[in-house]
């Protein structure tokens, strides 16, 4: 398959996390996606729009207009549907932009009115989209389609800079040269189907996708188009398997030494020349190199194109530590958190508060005063009137003191060693009880767990049904607990988050992956309303499957909780959601 230089390619099926998963995977062989998100459906009266998905979608067909004035092929990531999907022309996509360039002619009062004409909230601080807020010759603006806000200084007349910042720190965090803003959202008068040029090429993944030129299927049904894909079988191993045992790396070469025999080209992706000589060690004389390429890449998982006779893969895989799909997105999330946590404590002070040094122990926080230099400094009052001064950019030392009992503490001296003598039996404490958890993790690791089988078609069909599209975090989180019922391992795992942020819909799926793996379901909820609620939830998002949900609570009349007990026995009931009831 050949694709001239003004062409697309099209990537359609799959399910939401699916598409990002395979993103972030193409971003691994150095190849950029565009996914256009779905419209949101089945919103009820009651509920508030969430602006992202709308805002993703304008970035992507904003993304896609730019690609039609250039040249290069651009990967589109979109769902089965989406090609029906109301989107904007490209005509009324670029209506609706305004271009601005570091260094153009632009009066920011006019700027500022053309803003308000387009109906931008002015505020104080941007906070949200559709916000825009002027300060002297600063202008901050979240326009409707992009994924950060932007910050226009000008000079006189003159924009200076454009710059993306933190919504929730405001500070910068790229130069930009150019950027658009979209005052307001363009009309959706058209099909995303009209931006498919003729040049343009379409893979499935899935079966019934009309005018696809490839269809990579795990179940094919015949066809010339269609190309088989696989897993490799090695997606079950474990930490060391490959290492430690010596049946686990005979499997590995067996099948390797078949696919030699029948022509197959085998590749080995390893993201780092140590990762590459350690599987030359390994390998030893059982496969010489010659049979073999390297790709100078990480990917999580391999795999099989049997039409092909081609083999990909994956050292993380083999050595059972695959990464992650979108495991660099969290960390960056994790870096954003660490550098602005101390801002969002000092936010949280008030003067008089009690507050910890880490170097010079429990003190009261008089406020922020200005330095010799003219700089901002924090002020902490110790004992006998003594007073540090600590720098804006030290007050990561700096924390809210949080006692226990309600009695109020003893000021720390400065220049006196008991601040020290304590936080040393403090940090003592602390590494015996870590020692103490370690102890016990590694007890409960040396165990054999139940290993649940791998995703059924079942499972495929009922996470499809999700009439919502799952956020980045609810899908990282029902990835990970799958992953945990598939290993040998026992599961321990905490799910945290906000009321409404789809902690249930965690919960379901592990229990459907554990119903249709043969096993029954035992949910336990602290109050006999939240029982009923999670009851009827479980059984609205379940009703296309023959499984049996039953309810044991007070609410339930006697013949019933006994029937229930006794199909729990029977294991006729798959599912029995209930309080305390279920452990008497």
């Amino acid at each position: 398959m050949s694709l001239d230089s003004h062409s697309n390619l099209w990537v359609l099926g799959g399910s939401a996390r699916h598409r990002e998963r395979m993103s972030s995977e193409l971003a691994s062989w150095g190849l950029e996606a565009v996914g256009i998100p779905d419209p949101p459906s089945g919103l009820l009266d009651s509920q508030i729009l969430d602006p992202e998905p709308d805002a993703e979608r304008l970035a992507a067909f904003q993304h896609l207009g730019k690609q039609r004035k250039s040249t290069g092929t651009q990967i589109i990531l979109a769902s089965t549907r989406a090609l029906t999907h109301p989107a904007p022309s490209p005509l009324q996509l670029e209506s609706s932009l305004l271009h601005l360039k570091a260094g153009q002619k632009c009066d920011p009062d006019a700027l500022q009115q053309q803003l308000i004409s387009a109906g931008l909230e002015e505020v104080s601080q941007v906070h949200a989209r559709h916000q825009f807020a002027r300060r002297g010759g600063i202008l901050d603006v979240f326009p409707t389609q992009a994924l950060d806000p932007l910050r226009l200084e000008f000079f006189d007349l003159e924009l200076d800079s454009l710059r993306e910042f933190d919504l929730d720190s405001q500070t910068s965090i790229r130069r930009l040269n150019h950027a658009e803003l979209m005052l307001s959202a363009p009309a959706m008068e058209h099909k995303v189907g009209d931006w498919l040029a003729d040049t343009d090429t379409i893979i499935a993944l899935e079966e019934g996708i009309k005018n696809a030129s490839l269809i990579f299927t795990d179940n094919p049904s015949g066809g010339a188009l269609m190309l088989e894909a696989y897993g490799t079988p090695f997606s079950h191993f474990n930490a060391g398997d490959f290492v430690l045992q010596g049946a686990q790396q005979s499997t590995v070469f067996h099948h390797i030494d078949q696919w030699l025999a029948e022509q197959w080209t085998i590749y080995i992706a390893a993201g780092s020349e140590g990762e590459r000589e350690r599987f030359r060690e390994l390998a030893g004389t059982h496969l010489p190199e010659s049979n073999y390429r390297f790709l100078d890449l990480s990917i999580p998982e391999g795999f099989v194109l049997r039409t092909a006779k081609m083999a990909v893969l994956s050292l993380g895989e083999l050595l059972g530590r695959p990464q992650p799909a979108g495991g660099s997105n969290r960390l960056r999330r994790l870096e954003k958190v660490r550098s602005h946590a101390a801002a969002t404590e000092l936010d949280q002070l008030n003067e008089d508060d009690l507050v910890v040094h880490a170097d010079y122990g429990i003190g009261r926080f008089r406020g922020l005063t200005a330095g010799e230099n003219g700089e901002e400094e924090l002020s902490i009052e110790y004992r006998d009137g003594s007073t540090l001064h600590v720098p804006i950019d030290h007050s990561h030392l700096i924390s809210r003191y949080v006692g226990v009992g309600g009695k109020a503490p003893v000021l720390s001296r400065l220049g006196d060693s008991r601040w020290g003598k304590v936080r040393k039996s403090a940090e003592a404490a602390i590494m015996d009880y870590a020692a103490r958890l370690l102890r016990t993790h590694a007890e409960r690791d040396s165990k054999q767990g139940y290993s649940h089988p791998p995703d059924s078609r079942w499972m495929w069909e009922f996470e499809n049904s999700f009439p919502f599209t799952e956020t980045v975090d609810q899908a990282q989180a029902i990835s990970e607990t799958k992953a945990d019922m598939e290993s040998s391992q026992p599961m321990d795992r905490l799910i945290c988050g906000d009321v409404g942020f789809g902690k249930t819909e965690v919960a379901i799926r592990a229990a459907f992956k554990a119903v249709t793996g043969g096993s029954q379901v035992a949910l336990l909820v602290p109050t006999t309303v939240l029982a009923e609620q999670h009851w009827r939830t479980f059984r609205e998002r379940m009703s296309d499957f023959p499984i049996r949900i039953d309810l044991l609570s007070r609410f339930r009349k006697p013949s019933e909780i006994s029937d229930t007990i006794r199909g729990v026995a029977e294991g006729s009931v798959d599912i029995v959601i209930g309080t305390h009831r279920l452990l008497s």
